[in-house]
């Protein structure tokens, strides 16, 4: 269905407008950094508008889906990207319901092979720039209310932000990541974000100008920055999810693992054993991670979905507390990591909140280097940016690829 027709539709229901409306009412009235639109970005786009305007923000996400069998022999046959908008504004009880996300476009992801990204998403160009220049005039119980609608961020996981938004692909380019001018060894090396440029507008257009991928990380000039006060270095959204419980706890929690139990503190039967007797409560026991393999800790990569990390990472110290010295650098290099994934998953800020998620940041950083003698992943240097992205976007959890 058209999006224009979607949205109208949508806002036109019994209540929806009216909810939406009170709800951004009241979250403009407190004080903390709890909400995409009480970020900077936010900000920023609606000085484009007349102060008794109605703006209303909507979020673009895409991900690849597999629609076949995808173990079967032409699971291949089945890949298809879709890609999706909702609105941010709506009270939180609602946005993680199927039924307030809706379908922007779709197509099978060999089309990727074929045609430019501006050829793929043109008609998605045209329909957001309707929204944000023209708006949708809205039946309101009866009266006609002119609504603007505006894309707020582009939400995705790495690969997915990087390839459509014209950078580098891979996590091994030379100016992998999207945040920042940053090469491949300062990536691996720094602790915080203070030692990095921030991608700008201004540099950006250098750099497309410069056309050398390997030497900017960037393809192109996006076709993406057409969008109406929309630009892929400040819309391009982190992503908790592939960063964090998918990513930096792994090589953290795994390689703390490995330490203590070489050191004999206990051994893997005791943690596997603490897992399945322990009393979890009604509510995290449906996210109990399978027994963990001492091949998976060498891997270092946990056979775990993303609600059984955030429980692994959360309970881990009940689970072995008892059994390691608290003065052990690893159990204080593991409090780090768990107090530095807890500040990135709160629901708001002050700026105290902001400081301390730098600090541990830096600190989690230097411990995976100076404890296990390893260069930083490009999913770790991505957590050196999260404070000014917090600042820029409110709360990291809600713009998550996770419902």
């Amino acid at each position: 269905m058209p999006i224009e027709f979607q949205i109208k539709k949508f806002f036109e229901l019994p209540n929806v407008y009216e909810q939406i409306r009170m709800n951004t009412i009241k979250i403009q009235q407190g004080t903390d950094l709890d909400h995409f639109i009480k970020g900077k970005l936010w900000k920023e786009k609606i000085k484009n508008y007349k102060p008794d305007a109605v703006v209303i923000p909507f979020h673009f996400y895409g991900d690849g889906v597999q629609v076949n069998n995808a173990l079967g022999p032409h699971a291949k046959m089945g890949e298809h990207q879709m890609y999706y908008f909702s609105f941010p504004t709506a009270p939180y009880k609602f946005q993680s319901r199927l039924e307030n996300m809706f379908i922007a476009q779709s197509y099978p992801a060999s089309y990727h092979n074929i045609f430019t990204s501006e050829q793929l998403f043109n008609n998605i160009f045209d329909k957001f720039t309707k929204l944000a220049e023209d708006g949708i005039d809205l039946n309101i119980n009866g009266e006609e209310v002119k609504v603007y609608f505006v894309c707020g961020l582009f939400i995705g996981d790495n690969k997915e932000q990087n390839q459509r938004l014209s950078y580098v692909g891979g996590f091994y380019g030379s100016h992998c990541c999207r945040f920042c001018q940053s090469n491949y060894e300062q990536i691996r090396t720094h602790t915080n974000a203070s030692e990095a440029v921030r991608r700008n507008r201004k540099n950006y257009d250098e750099d497309v100008i410069i056309d050398n991928v390997t030497a900017t990380g960037i393809h192109e000039d996006s076709p993406f920055n057409k969008i109406p006060y929309f630009h892929v270095t400040d819309s391009s959204s982190a992503d908790l999810a592939h960063d964090l419980t998918e990513g930096t706890l792994h090589p953290s929690l795994s390689r703390s693992i490995h330490r203590l139990m070489d050191k004999k503190f206990f051994d893997l039967k005791y943690l596997n054993d603490q897992m399945a007797h322990m009393d979890f409560g009604e509510v995290e026991k449906g996210n109990v991670p399978v027994a963990i393999t001492m091949e998976r800790i060498k891997m270092f990569k946990f056979k775990m979905t993303c609600s059984e990390m955030f429980f692994f990472a959360h309970h881990l110290t009940l689970m072995i507390g008892d059994r390691v010295p608290h003065d052990d650098p690893v159990w204080h290099h593991i409090l780090t990591t768990i107090k530095f994934f807890d500040l990135c998953y709160l629901p708001k800020y002050g700026e105290t909140d902001l400081n301390a998620l730098r600090a541990e940041n830096e600190k989690f950083n230097k411990g995976m280097m100076d404890l296990f003698k390893i260069t930083l992943q490009p999913k770790a240097h991505n957590g050196t940016h999260y404070p000014e992205l917090t600042e820029e976007f409110g709360p990291l959890r809600y713009v998550q690829t996770i419902r």
